[in-house]
């Protein structure tokens, strides 16, 4: 599967070889506030999973490269809502608390036993003190279920990616969670499960996956000021729609 893939959408390997080398100058450049170093751990997050992304679509496993993709469109509604936002970093941050907390929680008596005194009493006493900020609306005790106090439709919505959202993320997300849509869209014909290898959603998720990791990475260089628009704008971004340009017709 890998050679006729490769010849197929040979315009994206390539463009995922040119990027690298800008990719990791980008994120060794030094950087201040912690807006911008918690950016750049997305971005090289990104990097790894487009990578794999990259190894299942040669592999003719377009499905799961779709739930790949779908994790870079997220990186990126997190990234752009940052870049609105950059006082929200406070919560992406401290919401690690809240994940502790009720982690926590959910442990029995002898898994809790394992936790020391002192990461206790750090991880409650901070609890309590950002818990306002997370609260549900019409109950202040509990913790809303997500770091952000818009939903991802509306990060989408605002952020101009809503017809996306409404078709590639919706595709994808049922493809992750494994409902009906999703089985229907990894049925056959004869309503047999397709498995790999297999030509269906590689193209999409190639075209996704890395519309939003070069978009990324021009939020990036935007976030901590590195001068690199230019570049992008030459390489990265031109190199993309060359590559959606040269996308074989559908028949």
């Amino acid at each position: 599967m890998w050679q006729p893939v490769h010849d197929k959408y040979r315009l994206f390997f390539e463009l995922a070889t040119k990027m690298q080398p800008i990719i990791n100058e980008m994120t060794q450049q030094p950087m201040s506030g912690q807006l911008s170093q918690i950016i750049c751990r997305m971005v090289l997050a990104v990097a790894n999973t487009n990578g794999a992304l990259l190894m299942l679509v040669l592999n003719g496993y377009g499905h799961d490269a779709m739930k790949l993709a779908r994790s870079i469109y997220e990186a990126e509604l997190n990234i752009v809502w940052l870049k609105k936002y950059p006082e929200d970093i406070t919560d992406f941050v401290d919401y690690l608390i809240i994940r502790n907390k009720l982690m926590y929680d959910r442990m029995n008596e002898e898994q809790q036993q394992k936790v020391s005194k002192e990461s206790y009493e750090r991880t409650e006493r901070k609890y309590a003190e950002i818990l306002p900020r997370f609260a549900m609306p019409r109950d202040k005790s509990r913790p809303r279920n997500e770091w952000c106090r818009m939903s991802i439709y509306e990060r989408a919505k605002e952020a101009g990616l809503l017809e996306l959202h409404q078709t590639f993320y919706q595709w994808a997300s049922s493809l992750h969670h494994g409902d009906i849509g999703g089985l229907s869209a990894q049925s056959d014909l004869e309503g047999k499960v397709e498995v790999a290898p297999s030509w269906r959603w590689l193209e999409i998720a190639l075209v996704s996956g890395f519309g939003s990791f070069v978009r990324c990475l021009g939020y990036f260089d935007e976030i901590a000021h590195l001068g690199f628009k230019e570049r992008l704008e030459n390489g990265p971004n031109q190199d993309y729609a060359v590559a959606l340009k040269g996308l074989p017709p559908h028949t």
